[in-house]
């Protein structure tokens, strides 16, 4: 194997003369973040900002609606709503590639309750970030409240209490897919129950058996006659019954108690043709304790069927249960026998469109499925793991054979869909602009704004102007971002951003408040930073506070570097002394507001001679080693050709092509990852245009395909690959017509490297 070694600024880019794939051990499975686990069940993560439920099949939003999924984490504030709002949301949001996303049931909603927990009374590992509070459901009440008709079940994810409400302010967590009948049926109907013909039922989705009558009355071979007995929760733990020749009868848990509520009842929730005892004023025991509340225990009261907790003393009846020990009836093993993938025939340079993959099965069920995806040609199109298409820019349009995958019970099946990358702009329909909805007062937030075309394809694109309903509120920079002015008091307003291509112009709007009240400091971004610096040169670094609405703000930091190889003032100037060898400086910065402290740091190399590069490259860090995210504002900028010091570069050609005329470029974004304890040898990475880190082979893949000259680029790097762990490794951005013009004109730099 014949490599040719390329150097520039301390970096040796390995490139294949053979075209064989450069030998890389991944390190994605050991640093993919594990499943979400909690006292009954394990989550199973998506990567996507979702998670499936083992037992429903139902796929998760890990965010509440209003939060935002930064890859690790939610951040910012869930959004409040009513229960009419709440119920418009169904169809009308679009994440991880799919938009058939709607509101829970209550029995969905309170799946993912786990009573053994508290303050999130739910798994944090697979909720992150959960303030303990209310969220709706998309089940109605079936007595409205004589106030309001609009009630709708509801969970308190505090406590795990289950309810109705017709309050505002309560928050939302949307849900996908999953069983819609048996288990979760917010029915309860006689056709689910066996009748045993001994005065027990055997509940089918659950397979529990049950005695229809509660305890203190009597089965007579068609009802319950006597009254209910009554008892403390400790008397009613100890209950034991040998009735229909069995011993092994027990209080139910309050999961199990639950499972048996039918929502459509007005009054009594349990099926009254099964449980021919049961009446509305009934309170049942459960054997569940309230882990917040040591003398406390789970209950339910049959004229509402909400789960409520209780002090020991207290007495109610009882019904007991039994796990049904006969093996059920084995139902068929359904296997799939077909997948179809539903896609437009087309897409337009430097676009993304979402695909989904669908699968019949053998008893002709549907069921959408996360599939593995593969394109036939990835310099013209990628797929990512969520099924977005995004292409890159052609000359001519390109056919791409994108494939499916799904194994499913020792089955596989397989489909396919051929879609044209179109050379031809496709025509500008619609035009969507998102942020937060609210920012605190003198805060700052990003705007984004995505251009849809009638391909059905689109791509974020830069707004032509923005305007803001009242102009003293605010102003948008050239990057998206909205600085917001000072307020005393809620204020609202709207921002719109126009845009305009191929003749065609059209505005989006998006209503905005300004909260007077604080948010709460969460971190600590740097911003002006750069990898490399010479002697004599300076920065102007500044600080921004970043906090839990998601909202940003210029903070006035305490700053300080390590050694004596740069100075740095009050007010954030850093200045590179003289040195007789590359040295790296550490800066470090800590701010402190309402009791609050968050630090951040970032090395900056001190470099003998300055580097001459036409990439320039402003690093936003925040955080500090232990917990790290790196972005990097960058652009190529037209500057004379020229050749670097030899003692930093061994090739530089022309770095700007002529002033008419220019390419369109490519953006690459490369992690060179040096050997040791995660990987053996260095290992170079390349991060795509579907934002996967991926090893390096040749062509390299590009990050952003079909970038103009002079353009500003936002790469958010570790929310892709947390490589903040490894000490050394070194990240690098650089621009080209592909990726041998980028490194033969010396059209990149290194942004960053981790100290």
């Amino acid at each position: 194997m014949i490599f040719e070694w390329i150097q520039h600024s301390g970096f040796k880019m390995s490139r294949m003369v053979a075209g064989v794939l450069w030998a890389a051990v991944s390190v994605f499975a050991l640093m993919a973040p594990m499943p979400a686990q909690s006292a009954t069940k394990v989550y199973t993560d998506n990567g996507n900002g979702t998670v499936t439920d083992p037992v429903t099949q139902l796929i998760w939003m890990r965010c509440a609606v209003g939060q935002v999924w930064d890859g690790r984490t939610c951040t910012g504030v869930a959004t409040g709503f009513t229960p009419i709002t709440a119920s418009a949301l169904t169809g009308t949001i679009t994440f991880a590639g799919q938009s058939d996303w709607r509101l829970p049931s209550i029995r969905e909603l309170s799946s993912i309750a786990d009573r053994t927990r508290v303050n999130p009374a739910t798994d944090s590992n697979a909720f992150p970030n959960l303030l303990p509070a209310s969220f709706w459901s998309s089940t109605a009440s079936s007595t409205a409240s004589p106030t309001s008709p609009i009630t709708r079940w509801l969970v308190d994810f505090a406590r795990g209490t289950t309810g109705k409400n017709y309050t505002s302010g309560l928050n939302v967590r949307m849900v996908r897919g999953g069983q819609t009948l048996g288990l979760l049926d917010l029915l309860r109907p006689t056709t689910d129950y066996v009748d045993n013909g001994d005065g027990t039922v055997t509940h089918k989705p659950t397979n529990l058996t049950w005695q229809r009558c509660a305890v203190g009355r009597t089965w007579t071979g068609t009802a319950c006659t006597g009254l209910l007995g009554t008892f403390t929760a400790v008397l009613a733990n100890a209950l034991t019954s040998n009735f229909a020749g069995k011993t092994d009868w027990r209080l139910p848990t309050i999961d199990e108690l639950e499972s048996l509520v039918n929502y459509a009842n007005a009054a009594n929730v349990l099926n009254t043709t099964i449980f021919r005892s049961s009446i509305d004023t009934d309170i049942l025991w459960s054997s569940s304790s309230a882990v917040f509340q040591p003398d406390a225990q789970w209950a339910i009261p049959m004229i509402v069927g909400s789960t409520s907790y209780n002090t020991g003393n207290n007495v109610f009846g009882a019904m007991l249960v039994r796990t049904n020990t006969a093996i059920p009836p084995i139902p068929p093993v359904l296997t799939p026998n077909l997948l179809t993938i539903t896609s437009p025939s087309a897409v337009q340079s430097g676009a993304s469109t979402s695909l989904t993959a669908v699968v019949r099965y053998t008893d002709n069920s549907l069921r959408t499925v996360n599939a593995v995806w593969a394109s036939s040609n990835p310099t013209a199109a990628t797929v990512s793991t969520t099924g977005v298409v995004t292409a890159g820019v052609v000359a001519t349009s390109t056919p791409v054979t994108i494939s499916a995958t799904w194994t499913e019970n020792g089955t596989t099946v397989q489909g396919s869909v051929v879609i044209t990358v179109s050379a031809t702009a496709s025509t500008l329909s619609d035009l969507k602009l998102s942020g937060a909805a609210s920012v605190q007062s003198a805060g700052q937030i990003r705007l984004l704004l995505t251009a849809l075309y009638v391909d059905g394809s689109s791509k974020t694109v830069s707004a032509s102007s923005y305007a803001l309903s009242n102009t003293t509120l605010g102003t948008v920079n050239t990057r998206g971002v909205l600085s917001v002015a000072s307020v005393s008091a809620n204020t609202s307003f709207t921002v719109t951003a126009t845009f305009v291509e191929g003749g065609i112009t059209k505005t989006a709007s998006l209503p905005i408040t300004i909260t007077a009240a604080p948010a709460v400091l969460s971190r600590l971004t740097l911003i002006g930073g750069s990898a490399l610096l010479a002697s004599g040169q300076s920065l102007n670094l500044s600080a921004l506070g970043v906090y839990l609405d998601t909202s940003s703000k210029p903070v006035a930091a305490n700053w300080q570097v390590a050694g004596s190889a740069a100075t740095i003032s009050s007010t954030g100037v850093f200045t590179a002394m003289p040195v007789s060898a590359d040295t790296p400086v550490l800066v470090s910065a800590s701010y402190t507001e309402a009791g609050v402290t968050v630090t951040a740091q970032f090395q900056v190399i001190i470099l003998t001679t300055a580097l001459v590069t036409p990439i320039q490259a402003e690093v936003q860090a925040s955080g500090t080693n232990t917990n790290f995210s790196l972005a990097v504002w960058t652009s190529a900028t037209a500057q004379a050709s020229g050749a670097a010091p030899l003692n930093t570069a061994a090739r530089a050609g022309f770095v700007q092509p002529a002033a008419t005329g220019r390419p369109v470029y490519k953006l690459y974004v490369v992690a060179l990852i040096p050997g040791g304890n995660v990987v053996p040898i260095n290992t170079i990475f390349t991060l795509n245009r579907t934002s996967q880190w991926q090893g390096l082979s040749f062509p390299v893949a590009e990050y952003l395909n079909g970038v103009s000259d002079d353009s500003i680029q936002l790469i958010d790097i570790f929310d892709k690959l947390d490589v903040s762990i490894i000490s050394g490794s070194k990240i690098f951005v650089g621009y080209g017509i592909d990726d041998q013009e980028m490194i033969a004109t010396g059209r990149f730099r290194l942004v960053y490297q981790l100290q």
